[in-house]
């Protein structure tokens, strides 16, 4: 494609997504001030990756993230173990060695030890213990991101689809669900079509494409009216919802609801149902979000985690 081409193309997206927004603008000015409730979801992530939890997930008690110990320490390479007689748990790492005892105020840090000011705790059969214990346990380093909720611990990267483990397919068995939505969301920035699909879920948030991150994506409401809120790297990210129930509908971000976080970050609002649709969908319909990480060969979506 020649540059005169691809630059028509980019005009005829720019105008769309400028009128767009407009009305989007316009419909939510004239929506409800009110405060949007909900927020991100607790996660704590190893060197970038979250860690998966079960049915003990991790908590915040006065201001503590307590996490349970064995899914984190194994996370990061740490053994450990568990004294049913004693009821202490302990794990290993490299040259450390660290062990605590349910209820006790004290730790013991290769042999030494230490008062701590949050007791371990038994609860839905693990053993739960400040997310800081085990970062100061094991001497790796702890950083707690405010905005999105979570706790960084070792190296803060973010992953690209590749080194998460996210392999693109054909997209002709998903080429259904585009019926009808607007052309440009199976064209990449080329105006070519796209060959693959990369399909993710959020456990695999955030991810990097470039330097464009998405980093999570969460649902709010305003009274009975559905959105969806999504922290990102850049202001112009949409997202499009697909189903076999309704026609692929693209939306642009809201920026009456607009934040812009002290960290370059940028939390997107968006439309579930809209007054333009057919009708009003719903979030349980959706059965993919698909995300704008601008890649030249592959569409990328997400299956929906609130259905």
């Amino acid at each position: 494609m020649n540059f005169e081409k691809r630059g028509l193309a980019l005009k005829k997206k720019i105008i769309f997504l400028f009128l767009f927004g407009m009305m989007s603008l316009i419909a939510s000015s004239a929506a409800s001030a009110a405060e949007l409730i909900g927020g991100p979801d607790l996660a704590v992530l190893v060197n970038g990756r979250k860690v998966k939890f079960s049915d003990a997930k991790p908590y915040m008690d006065n201001g503590r993230v307590m996490v349970p110990i064995r899914n984190v320490a194994e996370k990061l390479g740490a053994k450990v173990t568990w004294n049913a007689t004693t009821r202490t748990a302990g794990f290993t790492l490299a040259d450390r060695s660290v062990d605590i005892q349910v209820g006790a105020d004290k730790v013991y840090v290769n042999g030494a030890a230490k008062t701590i000011d949050a007791k371990a705790v038994e609860k839905n059969g693990s053993v739960y213990v400040p997310l800081r214990f085990i970062s100061l346990g094991l001497g790796v380093a702890l950083e707690w991101d405010q905005i999105g909720n979570w706790a960084w611990i070792g190296e803060k990267v973010i992953p690209t689809m590749e080194e998460a483990g996210i392999k693109p397919v054909p997209i002709a068995p998903y080429k259904k669900l585009f019926q009808g939505g607007e052309p440009f969301l199976m064209k990449n920035e080329y105006e070519q079509l796209y060959s693959t699909i990369s399909i993710l879920t959020i456990d695999q948030l955030p991810i990097r494409a470039g330097r464009l991150i998405y980093y999570d994506i969460w649902p709010v409401t305003n009274g009975k009216q559905e959105y969806m809120r999504a922290r990102t790297s850049q202001e112009m990210m949409g997202i499009y919802y697909l189903s076999s129930q309704f026609e692929a509908k693209y939306r642009g971000s809201m920026r009456y609801y607009m934040k812009n976080n002290s960290d370059g970050t940028k939390i997107l609002t968006y439309r579930v149902p809209f007054v333009d649709d057919e009708f009003m969908i719903k979030l349980n319909q959706i059965e993919y979000i698909g995300i704008e990480m601008f890649d030249k060969e592959s569409a990328s979506i997400m299956l929906n985690p609130f259905k």
